[in-house]
């Protein structure tokens, strides 16, 4: 923030124009500083703030424990909500998720298809 005109006196505004961080900002993010002072005279610069953590996370509903699941996952920094799991080797393409013997890998996903 040093190239901030100093001439600026009386401030009364602050503004930057990202103030919230999560799990998607993971890594180095360039913020600016807007300054206003009272005769409207104003000054700007920019910073990096570093955001650390693992980063989002790819949720998705797997009803039966079969290893598969039936909607697109879910990126989000937290679990969605009761019932989603971390995929980790799970693979799309279950269409009776209460059912653990229907998959893709089984003749029984034939028939709940058609």
């Amino acid at each position: 923030m040093a190239q901030l005109p100093l001439r600026l006196c009386g401030l009364i505004l602050y503004k930057l124009d990202k103030t919230t961080f999560n799990c998607f900002n993971v890594g180095d993010n360039t913020v600016t500083l807007t300054v206003t002072d009272v005769n409207r005279n104003q000054g700007s610069g920019t910073a990096v703030i570093t955001v650390q953590g693992n980063g989002a996370t790819s949720w998705i509903i797997d009803n039966d424990c079969d290893g598969y699941y039936p909607d697109s996952p879910v990126t989000a920094c937290a679990s969605p909500g009761a019932g989603y799991i971390v995929k980790t080797t799970q693979q799309p393409g279950d269409c009776n998720d209460a059912n653990a013997a229907i998959t893709p890998a089984n003749q029984m996903v034939q028939r709940c298809r058609q």
